[in-house]
């Protein structure tokens, strides 16, 4: 698995970045709230999301919750890019890895409490920034359908 001084970096490069993507969708929610297609709609719901899982209590429960919204974005944005080859083999990159994810979280379950507090940590950093992807694709998702509705 991942090394503790290797968890610790991962998780200062890519942890504010997540606070920062969510803070951009909440921001673009604001900017265009009433943007049409089904991306725009997602980007509202997953941005609610993010916040209630930001308070849930444990870090495995927050990662599997992280997950389902990640899952659910990936498949919004894939109905709205019906035919688009390259985004399709992203979103199966992305559901890959959060497939991964599950399976590690399973496995760290199954470790030893102390073992465990250093594995959920790593697995956290990685869902988080597989969430930063799919967030950032999804904000500009959302700009491009707001900037399409505001041509017309």
């Amino acid at each position: 698995m991942v090394s503790m001084s290797k968890a610790v970096q991962v998780g200062v490069r890519w942890g504010p970045r997540i606070g920062i993507a969510v803070r951009g969708l909440d921001e673009l929610n604001r900017r265009f709230p009433d943007a049409p297609g089904r991306a725009a709609a997602t980007a509202r719901t997953i941005g609610e999301q993010m916040r209630g899982a930001r308070v849930r209590q444990s870090t495995a429960g927050r990662v599997r919750h992280v997950l389902v919204i990640v899952r659910d974005a990936v498949d919004a944005m894939e109905q709205d890019r019906a035919g688009h080859d390259a985004f399709r083999e992203r979103a199966e990159q992305w559901r890959r890895r959060a497939t991964d994810l599950d399976t590690a979280l399973r496995l760290a379950d199954t470790q030893p409490v102390r073992r465990r507090r250093g594995h959920l940590a790593a697995i956290r950093l990685h869902a988080d920034a597989l969430a930063e992807e799919v967030l950032l694709e999804l904000g500009v998702a959302t700009r491009a359908a707001a900037t399409d509705e505001g041509h017309r």
